[in-house]
Parts: C-alpha cells; structure tokens; sequence
C-alpha cells in the first residue's frame, strides 16, 4: 500500500477517487475498473493493492504465501470533472455485477515527525510509515 500511496502524493486529489469492497471482482480488478470507468473520461492509472497472507494451515503448505485479492482501490482520471461525474453515480456502484463502494479521495496533511529517544521502533499512533503520505479515507 505504501508504494501506492507515494504514487497518489504526485497526482491531484480531484482527479482520484477511492474503490472499496472490490476484492468480489478478484485479481483482475484494475482492468475490470479501467474498463468500466473508462466511459466517464480517461483511466490515468488504477492501483489496487493485493496482499500476500499465510495459507490458513500454513504447517502443511510450506510457509508460502498467497495472493489475496485487494479490497481497496484507486483510480485516477485524466480530468477532474470525469471524477465528478463518477461520484454523482452514487456512492454504491455496479461494476461487472458485483457491488463496490465509491468516495472521493482525500489526502491528509503529513503529521510532523515526532522525535524519538533512543527508541528502534516507530511510535503506535502512527497511521503512515517512515517517508509514507498520510492518508484520510
């Protein structure tokens, strides 16, 4: 997630929206959204981020990890306004028959780095990692 939100720090706000509950559209979520939302304007890019977990017996499969699909997405639009006409659709969508959730994407300010004392580890209230954009969904 973090690489994708160093992406979104170069675009305009306006111009990206947030995807949720859109793992029930499997791995190939960003091109069934790049399709879909291509008829509001132009598709700039759509990242999902998948997450790798541990099998659920993982004592029989390994250790090895798999993909599981995303349940959160962005998408990015050319111009502002195609986001705009993707958020007067309603907040509940139909994309490819299955039911996700639209919002509008908003950026937090960064929080001012606090300074740590002699500690290793970053501090538990801390929503972003080291170098990572805050983020307000």
């Amino acid at each position: 997630m973090g690489h994708h939100l160093r992406v979104l720090e170069a675009q305009d706000v306006q111009c990206v929206f947030v995807v949720r509950r859109i793992h029930t559209l499997a791995m190939s979520s960003p091109e069934i959204l790049a399709s879909h939302y291509a008829a509001f304007g132009q598709i700039m890019e759509v990242l999902v981020p998948h997450s790798r977990v541990k099998h659920r017996f993982s004592r029989h499969c390994c250790g090895q990890l798999r993909t599981r699909p995303g349940s959160i997405g962005f998408v990015v639009m050319a111009d502002a306004r195609a986001v705009e006409a993707v958020l007067r659709a309603g907040r509940e969508q139909t994309v490819a028959g299955k039911r996700i959730i639209v919002e509008p994407f908003k950026s937090a300010p960064a929080k001012p780095q606090q300074k740590r004392s002699g500690s290793s580890t970053p501090p538990a209230s801390t929503s972003a990692g080291p170098g990572e954009p805050a983020l307000e969904l």
